[in-house]
């Protein structure tokens, strides 16, 4: 076998064993194995991968030698006038035999490093079409760069290439969530605050509104105080939806559990949405389990859960449509179930109804009303109380939503001890009473 058969026979052991090790590593130490073999298989005296900064329009050093590396991540390389900047436009290898003469080396790396360039072979770092920075190998020791290692940087570079490219997507992913974090960080604060802001003045206006439409008796009126009242009672409900979110996204939250008789919950939560559904031309009916069902929860909690669930399914169902509340006992939880004959919701976005803020269309939400609240607020009481609750639709046939809640398991009452009478003696001989 010649030389350079061997020699390449040698690099193509290397790339097959990079490419196992590529899975393992993480981006970091593969471009550091990379300019380590890559200096290794072509005897030069050091190799580096420069990576490219459109906005500054200059090459910054990522993995070199690691001795130089502190001194070598301090440099910027200018794109315009240089070897590497060269590669980085035309995208194809460039090759200096004679570096000494050469304009387009960067001195400073010379002066820092305290090597001399002699000769030098720079070859693009790309993914796919977009060219992302540069590999060179510096000062063959042996002779004078051939194709064979201009081929070999090549491969090594689209190694480094897709590891650059998964580097950039992986430093997006985090500057995404810091400001996902950020804006969730300022959403919460809106609702607490406009939450906290608004009561005092609502309740204000709720409380003389009352007063008035009280003591005036004056039919004219009416009317207009009874709208104020009901205005002021539906803006309570949105601030109550608001407060009650903040505090279940702050974990401020607290279940005060007692023993509670679902049945009789659902049966009074549908009787006062009877008159809406009359208004609406809806058939409301209730299907309960025969026996009780008692759970450890917290009443209110429930019904705000409840409530939630039978205004969505009254508020989205055509006249003339059909709700149905219904209970009952599987083991170990007691589920309640909310079935509607409305529009329905579409496969790809019942996966995130249950978000803050989420409304499925912007038109259903101009047309129905809402903030995208209660669903949220649901699964959040729900989970609190260590259940679940899911849907399961389809558009134009309605939806069905349910919860389980663990169901309060009820002993039997233990036997009574018998009592041993005082005069009877124990195990010693000696009476109990001395």
């Amino acid at each position: 076998m010649s030389n350079n058969q061997s020699k390449r026979a040698r690099q193509l052991s290397r790339l097959i064993e990079l490419n196992h090790l590529a899975a393992r590593l993480d981006s970091s130490t593969l471009l550091q194995t990379i300019v380590d073999m890559a200096a290794e298989l072509t005897q030069s005296d050091y190799c580096s991968i420069l990576i490219h900064d459109p906005q500054a329009d200059e090459l910054r050093f990522i993995a070199g030698p690691w001795l130089h590396m502190p001194v070598l991540a301090k440099i910027s390389v200018p794109v315009e006038g240089s070897i590497a900047g060269a590669t980085l436009r035309y995208n194809e290898p460039q090759l200096l035999t004679a570096a000494e003469q050469d304009s387009r080396l960067y001195r400073r790396v010379e002066e820092l490093l305290g090597i001399r360039t002699r000769t030098l072979l720079s070859v693009p770092v790309r993914f796919r079409e977009q060219v992302l920075g540069v590999l060179q190998a510096v000062n063959r020791t042996e002779g004078e760069y051939d194709h064979e290692d201009t081929a070999f940087l090549l491969s090594l570079a689209a190694q480094a290439g897709a590891a650059l490219y998964l580097q950039q997507l992986e430093t997006q992913i985090v500057e995404m969530q810091a400001k996902v974090g950020a804006l969730e960080e300022h959403k919460t604060s809106f609702i607490s605050i406009t939450s906290h802001e608004l009561r005092t003045p609502l309740g204000i206006i709720l409380g003389n509104a009352t007063f008035l439409r009280q003591m005036l008796n004056n039919p004219e009126f009416r009317p207009h105080l009874d709208a104020i009242v009901i205005s002021a009672l539906r803006l309570k409900e949105v601030i109550e939806s608001l407060g009650r979110a903040d505090n279940l996204q702050s974990g401020t939250a607290r279940l005060r559990a007692e023993e509670v008789d679902l049945n009789a919950l659902i049966a009074d939560v549908a009787t006062g949405n009877q008159a809406e559904a009359n208004r609406r031309k809806i058939q409301l009916t209730i299907h309960l389990e025969q026996d009780n069902l008692i759970v450890e929860a917290e009443a209110d909690k429930i019904v705000v859960v409840l409530q939630n669930l039978l205004r969505n399914a009254l508020a989205f169902t055509d006249e003339g449509g059909f709700v149905q509340v219904s209970s009952q006992r599987i083991p170990g939880y007691a589920q309640v179930t909310v079935t509607d004959t409305g529009i329905g919701i579409p496969t790809g976005e019942q996966g995130r109804i249950f978000e803050r803020f989420y409304q499925v269309e912007s038109h259903l939400t101009r047309h129905h009303g809402g903030m995208g609240l209660g669903l949220s607020v649901a699964r959040a009481m729900i989970e609190l109380h260590g259940g679940q609750i899911w849907v399961e639709s389809q558009v134009g046939r309605g939806s069905t939503f349910s919860f389980v809640l663990p169901e309060k398991q009820v002993l039997s009452k233990p036997p009574e001890p018998k009592e041993v009478p005082a005069s009877q003696p124990d195990s010693a001989g000696l009476n109990r009473n001395h």
